[in-house]
């Protein structure tokens, strides 16, 4: 009996590890693509959804000359928090201490976190998580997930996800160099 029960967790382990190899192979495929920044954006949305089953996902990304994040791609986001959200500061809020520390941000209830834009708070006592987008060791832009809180964000799914968003951040980057090329061959 012992013995099919920890047959039964190594199978589930495997099958949680293939799970997790599948979404990173879907989203270095859809960033390998010569896609247009946006629509590769919205594609690895796609599978990041796909992946964790959570009702809101955005991409920020950094626009480092004007010192703010710039809302890229969004899914669930009600229209009244999109256009709040639709430019945030690099710094002083969330995203400042996920770009000083390149880590993820983890805050169970947003309705209680000064931090968090007002109609976002609104939102209700939802779960969020912040994952930075890294390539070449800088920080391009802000993964955020937000869930519903019996819906607990383990240790392993954080860092499926730190690993989805660096992957995307690498696309990112290669999507910006691609078109540095191609306006340096005009």
């Amino acid at each position: 009996e012992q013995i099919q029960k920890l047959n039964a967790e190594l199978e589930q382990r495997v099958a949680d590890r293939t799970r997790d190899l599948s979404v990173l192979y879907e989203v270095t495929m859809v960033a390998s693509e010569a896609l247009d920044l946006d629509t590769m954006l919205a594609r690895s949305l796609e599978r990041v959804l796909a992946t964790i089953y959570r009702e809101v996902v955005a991409i920020h990304l950094l626009d480092e000359r004007k010192a703010l994040l710039r809302l890229t791609v969004q899914q669930g986001i009600p229209p009244d928090i999109a256009a709040e959200i639709v430019t945030l500061p690099a710094a002083g809020g969330l995203a400042d201490w996920m770009i000083a520390h390149g880590e993820p941000m983890l805050i169970p209830n947003i309705s209680a976190d000064t931090r968090i834009p007002p109609a976002a708070r609104d939102f209700g006592p939802y779960a969020y998580l912040g994952l930075p987008m890294r390539a070449r060791g800088r920080v391009l832009g802000v993964l955020s997930i937000v869930g519903a809180p019996e819906h607990e964000v383990n240790a392993e799914e954080v860092a499926l996800l730190a690993s989805v968003a660096d992957q995307v951040g690498v696309a990112v980057e290669n999507a910006r160099l691609r078109q540095q090329a191609e306006r340096a061959a005009v």
